[in-house]
């Protein structure tokens, strides 16, 4: 079957009532996430990197709303402590992800911006559908991401 390559650039934005620590301490910790994320499987530490968290290389699988599981590999190229964590993807997909935390008040603005190049069907109807519901399961699992951060970090 032909394939084709398509990049998308998906942006979330939560405003959570939490200090910025307090979500930073959370998001700079990946094998945890598992525990509070639900829809991610396993976060597997391949090499440990600095003491920033920069140059760490993790196996990460997650479990798709409507598919099987899909798994890829983030390499931690940037680490700003409470403000910026850059990763480079590998695997069954390929890209950038990024979050920034920024004080807003007494809370925190998160953005994460996911840039990735997905591998689909040659068959452009079957290419869109498929890009619809690649989108549609990355809210899915983010929405499920906020719930999950939002419990660790005490808001209600």
């Amino acid at each position: 079957m032909l394939q084709q390559v398509t990049q998308y650039h998906l942006t979330t934005r939560w405003t959570l009532e939490a200090p910025v620590g307090a979500v930073w301490t959370e998001l700079s910790r990946p094998e945890g996430w598992p525990t509070w994320w639900k829809g991610m499987l396993s976060v597997r530490l391949l090499e440990q990197g600095d003491g920033s968290g920069t140059g760490a290389y993790r196996r990460i699988t997650w479990r798709r709303v409507l598919s099987s599981r899909i798994t890829f590999n983030l390499r931690t190229v940037k680490v700003q402590p409470r403000a910026l964590i850059e990763s480079v993807a590998d695997g069954q997909l390929t890209g950038v992800g990024r979050w920034q935390l920024t004080r807003a008040g007494a809370g925190t603005e998160v953005q994460h911006d996911w840039i990735v190049n997905v591998t689909l069907p040659g068959i452009p109807i079957v290419a869109g559908i498929a890009g619809l519901l690649f989108k549609w399961n990355h809210r899915s699992l983010m929405k499920a991401g906020r719930r999950g951060l939002e419990s660790r970090v005490g808001v209600r």
